[in-house]
């Protein structure tokens, strides 16, 4: 069977471990856009001080990130190439029947 069960459920709990780790991405970068339009009027200090403490964050949680969906992508590829695998197999045992 090339689908399974527990290869479809596993596939979901890739895309929710990638969403989850998408969100907070996209919420640090919107913080730091709202911090230079709100404050901006007041001083020019005020934005590039959140720049300071947020930009560590957002570095550690870019590469996290990229290590993770890097993680993903050779998971992916080893899973299809069991299944071309398979499917050969499939289509060697086919060709062996009609043969005989």
């Amino acid at each position: 069977m090339l689908y399974s069960y527990t290869q479809t459920h596993t596939d979901l709990q890739y895309i929710f471990e990638s969403w989850k780790y998408t969100n907070p991405t996209r919420l640090i970068f919107q913080l730091t856009l709202l911090l230079w339009v709100k404050y901006w009027d007041f001083t020019i200090n005020a934005p590039i001080s959140a720049m300071v403490i947020i930009i560590p964050f957002m570095v550690v949680f870019l590469a996290f990130s990229f290590v993770f969906y890097r993680t993903l992508v050779v998971i992916k590829c080893e899973n299809s190439m069991d299944e071309v695998k398979q499917l050969e197999e499939i289509s060697h045992q086919l060709d062996s029947v009609l043969v005989t």
